[in-house]
């Protein structure tokens, strides 16, 4: 809702029916006076005037008022971004109370309720405490709940349902989260082949350009889930020397095949942070400055370039489908935020080893010294 437009509503329909305030007011029952004070904000209409105004007028109450129950998609992406932003400009208690009203505004706006439950997510540590972190990761379940029993969308649901998930695995309420997320991540059912059966339709229907721009972002979303699944795996065996391995070098493998250096920066440098953690656990300070040197450059791209999600030359027809998220293809959290959390990773215990080799001096000075040519530290 931009603001209560009620006063500069009533005058501008007046004028655009062409009537005074006299003929307005004698058709509802009161003096000019009140009219005019209407028009200038000074008072307001009786509650029970509210539909005669809008019957006078063949408009709805809602827009008589100014209020908009939902928010276009281009709105939403902005208001995300400027609140991300804000996250990592201003107070916190500040972005909270700007949160809470926009919350209470579009309660029933489940896309934009969906967006805030992204961003509590992505920005709940920045909380001064554990208490308040606990209190914004309930009101995150909280908000998730109310799109699943309200929206009516199931798509929205199903992502309401993953985000409360993340929400309670933080929160630490396992259970609840595996009761949830099982419900619409059972590998037994059948959802992930639509993506092959509507490819071949389009196929079939010689609807070509379709069917490889699906092919495409098939694969990238299948790529990105390989590796994000491959670094789950490979981080709960950083204690297995031999297994740990075979699992780095295909990683590394599908890694070098794809690009993803360069088409998806963020990936690249969780692989490479717990490639480095799991050399220096296992006391190989060689191969660990190996990996930081990879992290490290990966970095150094995202200071200078930014973030962005964007395809390649192989992955040349998913520009129009990444433009179109929700949130665009700016990230979830701000730059700043992002660089600030890299630093907390070079600084962590398990690179301890690390810490006295000039080696690891030396990349950490050459992240800091990036950082201030480009303004983002």
């Amino acid at each position: 809702m931009e603001g209560f437009k009620l006063a500069s509503n009533i005058a501008k329909l007046r004028k655009e029916y062409g009537i005074t305030q006299e003929e307005l007011a004698a058709f509802l029952g009161v003096t000019k006076a009140s009219v005019s004070k209407w028009e200038n904000g000074q008072s307001f209409p009786d509650i029970v005037l509210l539909p005669r105004i809008a019957g006078y007028f063949n408009i709805t109450i809602d827009r008589l008022v100014g209020y908009e129950a939902q928010m276009s998609k281009k709105k939403i992406k902005e208001v995300y971004h400027k609140l991300a932003e804000d996250f990592a400009t201003l107070p916190f208690e500040e972005v909270v109370e700007k949160i809470n009203q926009l919350e209470r505004e579009y309660y029933s706006c489940y896309p934009l309720l969906m967006q805030l439950t992204v961003l509590w997510i992505n920005h709940y540590t920045l909380a001064k405490d554990d208490g308040e972190q606990k209190a914004i990761l309930k009101r995150v379940v909280d908000l998730c709940n109310r799109i699943i029993e309200k929206s009516g969308d199931a798509g929205l649901s199903n992502d309401a349902i993953i985000m409360r998930g993340g929400a309670q695995l933080q929160m630490n309420d396992i259970e609840e989260a595996i009761t949830g997320l099982e419900r619409i991540l059972d590998p037994k059912r059948l959802t992930k082949q639509g993506e092959g059966l509507l490819i071949q339709a389009y196929q079939m229907n010689n609807q070509m350009d379709k069917a490889q721009e699906l092919a495409q972002i098939s694969m990238y979303i299948n790529l990105l889930s390989l590796l994000s699944n491959g670094t789950m795996f490979f981080s709960m065996n950083l204690n297995n020397e031999k297994i740990s391995l075979e699992i780095l070098r295909r990683l590394e493998g599908i890694m070098e095949i794809f690009q993803v250096d360069k088409l998806h920066e963020n990936t690249a440098l969780i692989i490479y942070y717990y490639s480095t953690v799991f050399y220096c656990i296992h006391n190989r300070k060689k191969e660990a400055l190996r990996m930081l040197e990879k992290f490290s450059n990966s970095v150094l791209g995202v200071i200078r370039n930014g973030i962005k999600l964007h395809g390649d030359e192989f992955f040349n027809l998913i520009e129009p489908w990444l433009e179109d998220f929700d949130l665009g293809t700016a990230p979830v959290r701000n730059e700043r935020l992002v660089i600030s959390d890299i630093n907390k990773l070079l600084e962590s215990p398990p690179l301890d080893i690390l810490f006295e080799e000039e080696e690891y001096i030396r990349i950490k000075e050459s992240i800091i010294q990036e950082e201030k040519r480009h303004g983002r530290n």
